[in-house]
Formats: structure tokens, sequence, C-alpha cells
């Protein structure tokens, strides 16, 4: 199993997205949803900054079956090592991250692995754009 560096995993928010909007503007946060914005902060405040260049170790750490981010291990599978690779060449994005992109994706959405690559440049821009007030928001 190959080991990464911890710091390019992030928890998806879907759950989390789902609990805010059930929340009434007029009451406070719930504590779970409240734990999880403040366990995940640098997510939200510097999304864009998180995401790292492509390097050699995180290339290299795809070859293996499973790699470990943490506490947290991804089972490589070699369709989607191949779209990841590609986004990794069309975004700019670190190797690990761009698996973990492509698979949530693939999983959540619910989008072939052929609308991955046409898919991905799109929400990542998006995120992006919605990321950029927050980059200078004090930590």
């Amino acid at each position: 199993m190959a080991t990464v560096d911890a710091s390019l995993w992030w928890d998806p928010f879907t759950h989390l997205l789902v609990e805010l909007e059930s929340v009434s503007l007029s009451s406070d946060v719930p504590p779970p949803p409240e734990k999880k914005i403040k366990e995940n902060h640098a997510w939200f405040v510097d999304t864009v900054s998180l995401f790292k260049p492509p390097n050699q170790k995180s290339r290299e750490a795809l070859d293996a079956s499973r790699l470990k981010t943490g506490l947290h291990q991804i089972t490589v599978e070699t369709d989607k090592k191949e779209l990841a690779l590609k986004i990794t060449s069309a975004l700019c994005l670190d190797e690990v991250q761009s698996y973990i992109l492509v698979d949530r994706t693939i999983n959540q959405k619910g989008i072939d692995a052929d609308g991955v690559f046409h898919e991905l440049p799109h929400l990542v821009s998006k995120l992006n754009s919605l990321a950029l007030p927050f980059s200078n928001a004090t930590h």
C-alpha cells in the first residue's frame, strides 16, 4: 500500500449540505454540522490553495492497488486512475486529489466514466469561483 500526505484528503460535504439546508434560518446551527464546519474550516476558507499541483509521489502512489492518505484508504481502480491522470493533466492537480474527484464524481453524481473527463473541469471551475470570496477570510 502506498502512503501519501494526509492533506490530500478532504471529506465530502454532501451530508453537511443536506443538514444545513434543513436548518431554519432563525435557529442556531445544530452541533453535528457545526462540528463538521469547524473541523473542515481550512477547506472552506482555503479551498483553492489546498488543491496541490501534480507530483511524482502521488503519481507513483496510483500505481499501487491501494493507497493511504491520513486515516483514509483508497482502492485504486484502473479506469478511474486513467481518468484521474487526464484530469491531472488538464487541471494541473495532484494525481491523488484528481483520483478522489473522479471517484466521488462517478459514485455520487452517477456520471459514467466517459462523462467524467468533461464534467470535472466544469465542477472544479465552479468550485473555484465559489471559493474565491472566502479566500480573503481570516482563519
